[in-house]
Formats: structure tokens, C-alpha cells, sequence
């Protein structure tokens, strides 16, 4: 199994300021200059991952042979596009037949036929381009071998609701890929509010977000001036992060 995607961090001159939601232990800023590596931040990054982001993964799913099928999702199958859904976060549902899934999207990989018998993919066969046992089985291989590099949507995982929005990505996340507006930004007040009341962002700034969909909220809204609520783009970055299991 593969886990990949990016973490968002600020660069301030040589100091390093890792963001993420604090479901794992978070890394503290630190100076490039202390670093022995020709890529200090990214050899930070992933040595912590290594080890924090990796007991996370073991404790939180209790073994490393439980992974949630790719064609999960915890979007119904009815919803707005337009309306991201972290108010239902812990119902699965199937991408193919968009009913709740009923083994809640688990793979367990290492039993094959209780896949095979749980999942009802047969509901929608019509819309697998093979028949319904050989579909399961194949995706059972497929996840076991690996081929889903970085879309593993492993239980404990968060939806970024940008993603959810635009449908057009990924929109699961590990907890160091996802912050939250609202860290980032100065004192509430109630200019602020209006503005991004206004752009249609202020019902948001408390919810998850991805690094890369995080870096493109200047574009995807440019009636407001960032930087007069405390946010400086200039000095953000990703950083690219996997974490391997055999």
C-alpha cells in the first residue's frame, strides 16, 4: 500500500512552519540551517511522517490490511455537487451504485471472500464494463498489489471540502495534507466576515482544506485581499510526502 500527496508549509527566510489540523502531532517550525540535507525540508518532513505519521496509520486502523475500496466515497450518490458533505463524514457510499456501501467501503486484505460477499457492486452491473465477480476481484488485486498509489481512502481519512466542491480530484486526505483557513488567518472581525461572506467563503474557513486546493484560493477567490487578513501566499509551499507499506 502507497499513501502520498503534499503538506503545506510556510517559509519565513530559513524557519519552516509545517501546517496541518493537529490529528497527528504536529511538526514545530525549524531552520533550514540546522538541517544536514541538500533538501532540509523535505527530509524533515518525511523523517516525522516516518514516524508519526506511520504509528497513525497502524494504531488507527489496528493492522496495516485494512484499506477502504477506492470506489468508496462519502459523497451520496444524490447530493449537490456544489455541496461539500463533512456533515455526514463517517457514511460510505459506492461511486458505482451511489447507495450506501454495505461493508462501509472496507477491504479487508486479507479475506478475500468476505469482499466478494459483502460488496453489492451487482446493483449497478450495467455500469461495469465486466461481469460484477470478476469486477470485485479484480479491485481486490488491484488494491492488494498496490496499483492505487496515493488514492487509498483509508478509514480516518478527511474529505477537503475545495475538492468536494470542484469533484474533480481526490478528495480524501491523510491528516498532515489537510489545515484550515482559519488557522491562518488574524483576529476575527466583523469587516472581515462581511467580506468573505460576501465571496461565499466565510461559511468555510473552519473546515478542512488540501495544500494544493489551500495555494489556489487566491484564484478561486480573487475578490478578496488575502493579505489584509493575515495571509501572505508568497511564503507557502507543498511539500510532496509518501509513506510505503509492504
Amino acid at each position: 500500500m502507497h499513501f502520498e500527496g503534499t503538506v503545506l508549509v510556510e517559509v519565513d527566510g530559513n524557519v519552516v512552519t509545517p501546517h496541518w489540523r493537529g490529528r497527528v502531532p504536529r511538526l514545530p517550525s525549524f531552520d533550514t540551517r540546522s538541517v544536514d540535507s541538500d533538501t532540509p525540508i523535505e527530509s524533515v518532513i518525511e523523517e516525522w511522517l516516518e514516524r508519526y505519521g506511520r504509528q497513525w496509520v497502524n494504531e488507527f486502523t489496528g493492522s496495516n490490511n485494512k484499506v477502504n475500496c477506492p470506489d468508496g466515497t462519502l459523497v451520496p450518490g444524490d447530493i449537490d455537487p456544489g455541496v461539500p458533505t463533512t456533515a455526514t463524514p463517517d457514511i460510505w457510499y459506492c461511486k458505482i451504485t451511489g447507495e450506501t456501501c454495505p461493508i462501509q467501503a472496507l477491504i479487508p486484505t486479507d479475506d478475500e471472500a468476505a469482499f466478494i460477499n459483502g460488496c453489492n457492486v451487482e446493483n449497478a452491473a450495467e455500469e461495469l464494463d465486466r461481469p460484477p465477480k470478476r469486477y470485485k476481484k479484480d479491485l481486490f488485486q488491484a488494491v492488494c498489489s498496490g496499483k492505487f498509489t496515493g488514492e487509498h481512502h483509508m478509514m480516518g481519512r478527511e474529505g477537503c471540502w475545495r475538492c468536494q466542491q470542484k469533484r474533480d480530484r481526490e478528495d480524501l486526505h491523510d491528516p498532515w495534507a489537510l489545515t484550515e483557513l482559519y488557522s491562518h488567518l488574524e483576529e476575527e472581525t466583523m469587516e472581515r466576515k462581511i467580506a468573505f461572506r460576501q465571496a461565499g467563503l466565510e461559511s468555510w474557513v473552519g473546515h478542512p482544506i488540501c495544500a494544493e486546493c489551500f495555494l489556489e484560493l487566491p484564484d478561486s477567490f480573487p475578490d478578496i485581499e488575502f493579505s489584509e487578513w493575515g495571509v501572505d501566499f508568497d511564503r507557502y509551499r507543498t511539500v510532496p510526502y509518501r509513506l510505503d507499506f509492504d
